[in-house]
């Protein structure tokens, strides 16, 4: 096995400077425990750390801004990370509430090796622009223990594993501050030091619960772990740092909401026409607005658009401590609407598109490709001739009949859902994807009666 654990420390502040791009010293207090939880780089040069108290923190500098630390924030902020990494991993267990850890070796076959699979993971945290410490090991509690150390390594041999956590010092490992004093005193600094002790040992001076802890450190056992499934429906609550009289404030939230839902929707090739945006006040009632669109065709940049301009008509009743964003009647996305490698268009678009071209060159100079609508019906060989001219991205060669897939090729690009008769009875799905084989050639492939067929062939 090997585990990926990430550990997003800066969770909080990072959701406070969406707004607000500060230079000052900046913290993130909790006021229970008296400590600062987090802080940015000029709060850090001013000689503030983690665990110091506020009183202590504020005589370092002048002027220090403060947030106050809510761990349900950094919850739903987790999960919404978790629903953004799930379209690169399908096995993430959530460490509430700022840590997830994602299960690497089953996806090898998918990715073809463990630093592919490390690589598209670290391209995705990179778009979602939040910093973060990691580290890999044989379980997740190991991966754990090296990731709070700030490893910052992608192991794949457990030989670098084994030498990474025995070296560790032991305030790494998730025990009790009786369990540390108890260690201590009998001389063990280091992680290595307590795996080296017998098991009967370990179990005269601790309970089970610290036993099964450790053994799933040293990988001699695998606890189960509850994993991550994303909702049906995008509905995501945002509770704002701090609180916004001004519209206009609103918006830097709404753009990464906007972002996610348009994630959401591609990844289960959904669209929607309405938006409910809803702003809940400390003591007023709640303002809800529905913004709708003319078209299926997802773009942030218009639905942001629209937004602003509602907003900008609308007067906040009181200061917004939060806001709700909830797709409404969601529908899929037919096949004729999409085609590989492009952002999808909707019909209206290639009409305006058309006759655009028309005015400009005249009719006679405009071609227009033909597909079957119904993807049942096997084109012929004209009609294929104009597909290979126009689209490139369309099998060269396409077969008469499905061909029974053989080997494990590597899926390159994938799904698209083309759906057909869905005026009859006779409904028919079917999800076509881009597949490499191991001698480079690449085919169009998709999956019916829980087999794989090659339905043509890149030329």
């Amino acid at each position: 096995m090997l585990w990926l654990h990430l550990h997003f420390y800066q969770l909080s502040l990072e959701h406070c400077a969406q707004a607000i791009n500060s230079e000052d010293p900046w913290v993130v207090y909790q006021a229970s425990s008296n400590e600062i939880k987090q802080l940015n780089h000029s709060a850090k040069k001013a000689g503030i750390e983690i665990g110091m108290g506020l009183a202590e923190a504020a005589a370092l500098t002048t002027p220090l801004r403060i947030t106050d630390y809510c761990e349900q924030t950094e919850r739903q902020l987790l999960n919404y990370l978790a629903c953004s990494l799930y379209q690169c991993a399908a096995e993430i267990a959530l460490i509430p509430p700022h840590s997830l850890t994602i299960r690497i070796d089953t996806l090898t076959r998918y990715y073809g090796g463990v630093n592919n699979v490390w690589f598209a993971l670290k391209s995705l945290l990179s778009q979602l622009e939040h910093q973060y410490h990691f580290a890999s090991a044989w379980t997740p509690e190991a991966a754990e223990a090296l990731a709070r150390a700030q490893t910052n390594r992608f192991f794949t041999q457990q030989a670098d594993i084994k030498k990474a956590l025995y070296s560790l010092p032991l305030s790494r490992l998730l025990l009790s501050s009786k369990q540390h004093h108890s260690l201590a005193r009998s001389g063990v600094k280091h992680v290595g030091q307590l795996f080296e002790l017998p098991g009967t040992e370990l179990g005269k001076r601790f309970d089970n619960k610290l036993l099964q802890y450790l053994y799933a450190c040293r990988g001699e056992t695998y606890p189960q772990r509850l994993f991550y499934h994303p909702p049906e429906q995008f509905d995501e609550h945002i509770t704002v740092p701090f609180e916004i009289e001004n519209t206009q404030h609103l918006l830097p939230y709404m753009t990464k909401v906007i972002e996610r839902m348009g994630t959401f929707l591609r990844l289960r090739n959904k669209a929607t026409q309405a938006v409910e945006l809803t702003l809940h006040y400390r003591e007023a009632e709640a303002t809800e607005l529905t913004i709708r669109k003319a078209t299926l065709y997802f773009s942030d940049d218009e639905w942001l658009q629209l937004i602003t301009l509602k907003l900008s008509t609308l007067i906040l009743s009181a200061p917004v401590i939060s806001f709700q964003v909830t797709a409404l009647g969601l529908q899929e996305v037919g096949g004729q609407d999409n085609d590989f490698f492009h952002n999808r268009r909707h019909i209206f678009a290639r009409q305006q598109l058309a006759g655009k071209l028309a005015a400009r060159l005249g009719e006679s100079s405009i071609n227009t490709p033909k597909w079957p609508y119904d993807h049942r019906m096997q084109p012929d060989s004209k009609t294929m001739t104009h597909l290979t001219r126009y689209y490139s991205d369309l099998p060269g060669v396409v077969l008469k009949q499905p061909a029974p897939l053989s080997g494990t090729p590597k899926i390159e690009f994938g799904p698209v859902r083309v759906e057909t008769a869905w005026w009859s009875d006779e409904k028919h799905k079917r999800d076509y994807y881009i597949a490499k084989n191991q001698h480079g050639q690449r085919m169009q492939i998709f999956r019916e009666d829980n087999r794989w067929f090659i339905n043509g062939w890149y030329v």
